[in-house]
This record gives structure tokens, C-alpha cells and sequence, in this order.
């Protein structure tokens, strides 16, 4: 596939003639990259390209956002995975030094949104999906201008586990780095070729060699942080374009 910016946006004109597309990437407002690690590029710049290849489209931005007590711990939890302890060694300086948190501010969030698409997003929250889901989807139904509701019948599959106060991660393990790192180098088709029921056993071992690490839960004084640096954010439960 090309990476040439002209090339890339004659190719999204393509698309759009069959139909709407609906491009969904959590890791935009993120600084990691699965791929590049913590040296990936800062969530602003991703956001800027994004801009860059859309802006002769018509486009809307729907952002799911994530009330900062909650989300700013569950996602440095989810970070320790793949190494966030060594950039940051404690949960308190992520709050404080990570651009990663930066974007847990909507309104700032959508300030750089609106500068650099020309236009704000709408917002509708993870706790609304976490507690309405009905009400959620319907929001969504709603936005995306469908005729149907879509379901709402969903599982958990990704919840953090607590242990005496303490969140439970599983750490990848050398070999499940290294698995992943020659998966990213085998040719599509080879993939393709060996999916089945061998690859998913493979697949359980490397995830069964994860270590769990404990993590503790936010302090008080990390609590207050919070609460005094995002207070202006948009409330839970709230959907706004503004």
C-alpha cells in the first residue's frame, strides 16, 4: 500500500463512491503505537494527519470519551502491558507528565480537534455504554443515521481483575514479544494460510506464558489530582458537539 498522502486520499475517493466508510482506531488519542512502541509519534500529530488526508471529504468525528477517575487508571494499567513503568514510575507522574493524559480533558481535547479538522466533534461517553448500553447504542444509531437500532447485547472481554486492592495485568512474556514481532513480518497470505485450529493453540500457550503484576490502586492524593486538574471536563453521561 502507498504512503503517499495523494495517493492515499485518491483511494478514500474510491471507497466513497461504494458507500460511507467508518474509520474506528482507539489508538488515535494514544501516543503508543503497537508497532513503534512508546517512540510512535504524539496523539496530536496523528490526529493532524487524519485531518490532512479527510479535509476535501465530508466527514463527522464521533469520540468516546472516558471519565478521567476511571479511564486515566484503567489506562495506565492497560500501558504497564507493554512497558509504561519504565517512562513513568508511578502512576502520580503519568497523571502529571504524560501526554497520554492530556487528551482525558475533552475540552481541550476538542479544542484541538475543532483547529485542526475545522469542526467539533460530538462526544458520547463510555459510562453511558458501561451503564445504558440501550441508551448508548441508541445515541449511536442515531448519529450514524441508521434506520435500525444497532445491539446492544454486548460481553466484557477486556475488564481489569483487582486482588486485595490491587489491579491485576498480565505482562507479556519474551516469547509472546518475540511472537509478535515475527507475526508483523509473515506476508498476509502466509497468515491467511495458517489460520486454524494449531495457530489458536500456539496462540493460548504464548498468552498462558503472561505474568501477572499488581498494580496499586490510586492513592488518595493521585485521586485529588484528578479531580482538580479534569473538573471542567465534560460531564459523565454527557454527548456533546460543542
Amino acid at each position: 500500500k502507498s504512503t503517499n498522502i495523494a495517493d492515499i486520499k485518491s483511494e478514500i475517493a474510491e471507497q466513497l463512491e461504494k458507500g460511507s466508510i467508518i474509520l474506528s482506531e482507539e489508538w488515535f488519542t494514544s501516543d503508543y503505537c503497537g508497532q513503534f512502541g512508546f517512540k510512535s509519534a504524539p496523539w496530536q500529530e496523528r490526529l493532524s494527519r487524519l485531518a490532512e488526508l479527510v479535509e476535501s471529504f465530508d466527514f463527522e468525528i464521533l469520540v468516546t470519551s472516558r471519565n478521567p477517575q476511571t479511564g486515566l487508571f484503567s489506562f495506565y494499567c492497560e500501558m504497564h502491558k507493554v512497558g509504561i513503568a519504565d517512562k513513568y514510575d508511578s502512576f502520580k507522574s503519568f497523571i502529571i507528565n504524560a501526554n497520554d493524559a492530556v487528551c482525558y480533558d475533552t475540552l481541550q481535547l476538542n479544542s484541538f480537534i475543532s483547529d485542526v479538522f475545522s469542526k467539533p466533534a460530538t462526544f458520547i461517553s463510555f459510562e453511558l455504554l458501561k451503564n445504558k448500553p440501550g441508551t448508548f447504542f441508541k445515541v449511536l444509531s442515531k448519529w450514524l443515521e441508521l434506520p435500525y437500532l444497532l445491539s446492544s447485547d454486548l460481553e466484557r472481554t477486556n475488564a481489569t481483575g483487582y486482588q486485595r486492592g490491587k489491579a491485576i495485568v498480565k505482562k507479556p512474556s519474551k516469547i509472546e514479544w518475540l511472537y509478535n514481532f515475527v507475526s508483523q513480518h509473515v506476508p498476509p497470505n502466509i497468515k491467511k494460510s495458517l489460520k486454524g485450529s494449531r495457530i489458536l493453540k500456539v496462540r493460548q500457550y504464548i498468552l498462558n506464558t503472561r505474568k501477572s503484576v499488581l498494580i496499586n490502586e490510586p492513592t488518595r492524593e493521585e485521586v485529588n489530582i484528578i479531580s482538580h486538574r479534569f473538573s471542567h471536563v465534560i460531564e459523565e453521561g454527557d454527548t456533546s458537539s460543542n
